[in-house]
Parts: structure tokens; C-alpha cells; sequence
């Protein structure tokens, strides 16, 4: 049986409860490989009939992390940006993005902005690879259409 968005919910609660640090994040970056596996999920919501743009598959009510489905219609690169004191595991389902993680170079202190001069570390994220970002790390991401 495949598994499925309702049990990726409930193990990342499960997971985050019992340790929300690098290593219950490791383990949610585990179990959404175990999700893009699913070819079932992944036509449904990553497929040619999904909606273009961000959609929420699910908000817990309780931690209030998000599972979300960016949907891209076109080419797109983003620019460096902040994950605060939030994180995120992109997972992709289809396709690939070239994500970056760059080095901050100033002090945080400004919301919404993420200067970094330096060179970024580029991997190419395949279908059913997630990738995590850490709290305060800053990446940028580049869809192609391929």
C-alpha cells in the first residue's frame, strides 16, 4: 500500500513532537521521500491537472507546520532569501530545481532581507530527493521546464 498525505501528517506531528530538532527534521526529510514515492499523490497534486501556484495540502493545528505544493507554470529564479526562524524540506515531484544555499554575509537584523555576496553551494534537487534548509539559512531556487 502506497503511503499517503494523511500518514505523512500524522508521522511528521508524531516526528516533531518527539524531537523537532536536526534529527526529527532528518527523519520528516525521510518520510517525504516515502511520499514522492507515491505516484498516486503525486499525480494528484503535483500532476499536469494541479493548480498553478502554492497550495496547502495541510496545516497542522497543533505545531502549525504546512505541507505545501508549489505548482509552476513557467521558468522561474528566485533570489536569495531568509527562512527566519522557520524551516523548510523541499521535496520535488516532478521535474528538478537547482536549489542554492548561500553564506549570510550581514547580521540578520533587517525582516525580509538576505544579503549574501558570497558564492553559493547549487545542488540539483531530483524527483523523490528532498532537500532541507535550515532555520536562518538562505536559498534561492531556479524551476526549469524540462
Amino acid at each position: 500500500m502506497d503511503y499517503t498525505l494523511d500518514e505523512f501528517a500524522a508521522d511528521c506531528r508524531r516526528i516533531l513532537k518527539a524531537d523537532p530538532g536536526p534529527a526529527g527534521r532528518e527523519t520528516v526529510r525521510k518520510r517525504l521521500q516515502d511520499l514522492l514515492m507515491n505516484e498516486d499523490f503525486v499525480a494528484a497534486n503535483c500532476g499536469p491537472n494541479a493548480s498553478v501556484g502554492t497550495n496547502l495540502l495541510y496545516q497542522d493545528p497543533e505545531l502549525g507546520f504546512q505541507i505545501l505544493a508549489h505548482i509552476m507554470d513557467r521558468d522561474y529564479a528566485g533570489g536569495p532569501h531568509d527562512h527566519g526562524d522557520s524551516w523548510a524540506i523541499y521535496g520535488q515531484a516532478v521535474k528538478h530545481t537547482e536549489m542554492s544555499e548561500w553564506k549570510r554575509m550581514d547580521d540578520g537584523s533587517v525582516p525580509g532581507k538576505a544579503w549574501s555576496g558570497a558564492r553559493p553551494v547549487s545542488s540539483r534537487t531530483a524527483p523523490s530527493t528532498p532537500s532541507p534548509i535550515p532555520p536562518a539559512g538562505v536559498s534561492s531556487a531556479s524551476l526549469g521546464q524540462i
